[in-house]
């Protein structure tokens, strides 16, 4: 496939496709026509994904069931891909484009130590913030009782929450599933409309599994009753702190911090939550995002991958620091500055991805009295044992 010029890729990738598919479905190749929808031709949501995976490991290629919904027909698909393909490889001719990011971090980064101020200067030339109320709630929350302790980690995407979330899963005083993603919905009739076919909600089908002991098909199911009873986002919490026991829930999701409104949903949902904000150095959260074209995933088609993802690394750290600032006002506390004392609040706590992967035990122990668990040895060990890290459609922790 390297080796073949642009005007051969795009059959080849036909022909692989056509293989490939026809492999999942169990059917003759030749009865895939190429101008006929897949779809039309049996491919259902978990058919679809592994495919992607399939397409991962022969074209060290990352694509996102989006891409293919968009473009269900073979030949069409083929053509797209065999550019992505292109691209991706560093086959494309690509013109120079201008680079129209907030503020180059260039200027503002010299080192790590930086990140702090960086983020409020490369977020300057976007509108200020909104003031989102902490405490309000919305028509027809306020009879609405309020979930019990746990902890979210925040974070912007590719910045280690993974990693962070499997270490923690170690502690057997915490239960640290895959991505939930649950606050920036009411319901979970309103979360399974607004996610769609994205496969971002599997986290909490997974933790249901890990939690009731399910298979697939019955937790599936499980989730459906649950989404026919639109049951509230906050019951949600309750229920997955129930059947956790004496164990801490931790929620990593990294699109959390995208959206002032899901910080402050947190507040109204839970009952003293803690918050653990893991940030990243940007080159290399910038240099993931691109690598992994996540851009395909979470963006609108309209800016670079690299203009994209340093917009949502500005925003979803300036949004964490507002959000702090707004707790510890209302605690009377002082903030501490991003980057220097990593505890800064009895409700939130600092940790430096860097500092993580290079003293991780020290970082870990000081984590753990934080969120007043005992540490244990095993949270060294992230590779070891069940940690929910199979990833039934291998795409559970790709914003991590």
């Amino acid at each position: 496939m390297l080796n073949a010029s642009s005007e051969q890729r795009p059959a080849l990738v036909e022909d692989y496709l056509r293989d490939a598919i026809a492999h999942i479905l169990q059917i003759d190749p030749s009865a895939l026509a190429p101008s006929r929808s897949l779809l039309d031709s049996g491919m259902d949501s978990l058919m679809i994904m592994e495919a992607i995976h399939q397409l991962k490991q022969d074209l060290q290629l990352m694509i996102y069931p989006r891409e293919f919904y968009e473009r269900p027909r073979l030949d069409a698909l083929a053509k797209y891909l065999a550019g992505e393909f292109e691209q991706s490889h560093g086959l494309a001719q690509q013109p120079m484009q201008e680079y129209s990011g907030v503020k180059p971090l260039e200027e503002s980064l010299t080192s790590v130590n930086a990140i702090g101020p960086a983020v409020s200067r490369s977020f300057t030339v976007h509108s200020p913030l909104p003031q989102v109320p902490l405490t309000n709630s919305p028509p027809g929350r306020s009879n609405r009782q309020k979930a019990g302790p746990m902890a979210f980690i925040l974070s912007s995407p590719r910045s280690g929450s993974t990693l962070l979330r499997v270490m923690l899963a170690g502690n057997p005083a915490l239960f640290s599933p895959p991505e939930l993603h649950l606050l920036p919905f009411e319901t979970l009739g309103d979360r399974k409309r607004q996610l769609g076919v994205s496969h971002l909600g599997e986290g909490l089908q997974r933790s249901l599994m890990e939690l009731k002991g399910l298979n697939v098909e019955a937790s599936r199911d499980f989730i459906q009753a649950l989404e026919d009873r639109d049951m509230p986002i906050e019951d949600v919490y309750a229920l997955l702190q129930d059947l956790a026991g004496n164990r801490l829930l931790i929620d990593k999701s990294p699109s959390y911090a995208s959206d002032l409104a899901n910080l402050a949903r947190a507040e109204r949902c839970i009952d003293g939550a803690q918050y653990i904000h893991l940030v990243r150095h940007p080159y290399a959260v910038l240099e993931s995002f691109c690598r992994m074209r996540m851009d395909k995933l979470v963006g609108d088609g309209q800016q670079s991958a690299l203009d994209l993802a340093e917009k949502i690394w500005c925003a979803s750290n300036e949004n964490t620091q507002r959000f702090f600032e707004s707790l510890d006002q209302s605690q009377s506390l002082a903030q501490g500055d991003l980057l220097g004392q990593q505890q800064t609040s009895s409700r939130h706590y600092l940790i430096r991805y860097e500092a993580l992967v290079q003293h991780p035990e020290s970082v870990l122990r000081s984590l753990c009295d934080f969120l007043e668990v005992p540490f244990d040895a095993a949270m060294l060990e992230p590779y070891q044992g069940d940690r929910m890290t199979d990833g039934f459609t291998k795409l559970v922790s790709l914003l991590g």
